[in-house]
């Protein structure tokens, strides 16, 4: 399956379901958006609580490196007042990346 071209498509959406269900047990419930440039730039997910912004890119690999962050980094030059950024990966390990942006196990989110 990991190696299938749909693979990281179904991870997505795998995803994007767990944090869905992760909005709607905030109190008040966040919204859940994703975010693209006219120049192709994107973060998976945009989670927004109050004032309170979080940018999320997910990737599978298990070694989450500086290039996976390009995205995230894009929206945070674009949007510097807001939060930070997530890489959720298929590793096991958190760590900083960057000033905000933090990597971490998938599980981290779906348990």
């Amino acid at each position: 399956m990991r190696r299938a071209r749909e693979a990281g498509n179904y991870f997505e959406a795998f995803i994007y379901h767990h944090l869905c269900v992760l909005t709607q047990q905030l109190t008040p419930s966040a919204k859940l958006y994703y975010w693209r440039t006219r120049t192709g730039q994107e973060v998976d997910f945009v989670l927004e609580h109050g004032r309170r912004v979080l940018a999320i890119e997910v990737k599978q690999t298990t070694q989450p490196g500086y290039g996976d962050t390009a995205g995230l980094q894009s929206f945070l030059t674009d949007h510097p007042e807001w939060s930070g950024g997530l890489l959720l990966h298929g590793g096991r390990e958190i760590r900083r990346v960057e000033d905000h942006i933090v990597a971490a196990p998938w599980t981290l989110i779906t348990g």
